[in-house]
């Protein structure tokens, strides 16, 4: 038995590494497609001047995801259009499921913001 396991330690050890790195690795992958759908989606609905980092849209997404999904309203105060459509292009990035009820929590909360907010739709839930 101890010879069989002296013989078979470094193959197991090789094996844990290579899981764990494309473990690694294929969770970034996730990631960065994640990323690459905001982008796609903040060109469809024209942000013109709002830029954010993906640390940042992970870091929402991390934060908002379950409210939004839950039909809940975020505390977010919007500077101009630019920036609800960034945000819009996030939450359908990675909390799919909740961009119509963060746009109608939008509309309830900020009306100002409803001619945009029904664009956004009307783009975004045509991808």
């Amino acid at each position: 038995m101890r010879e069989i396991l002296k013989r078979f330690w470094i193959p197991a050890v090789f094996v844990a590494v290579t899981v764990a790195v494309l473990m690694i690795v294929l969770t970034g992958g996730v990631s960065s497609s994640q990323f690459q759908q905001y982008k796609r989606y903040a060109a469809t609905v024209h942000v013109q001047n709002w830029r954010i980092s993906q640390s940042t849209a992970e870091e929402f997404a991390d934060s908002n995801c379950d409210t939004i999904e839950s039909g809940r309203i975020i505390g977010i105060k919007f500077i101009n259009d630019d920036h609800l459509k960034s945000t819009a292009a996030v939450v359908k990035a990675y909390c799919p499921d909740g961009l119509n009820s963060f746009l109608a929590g939008v509309m309830i909360d900020q009306p100002q913001y409803t001619n945009t907010a029904i664009l956004i739709s009307k783009e975004l839930n045509n991808e």
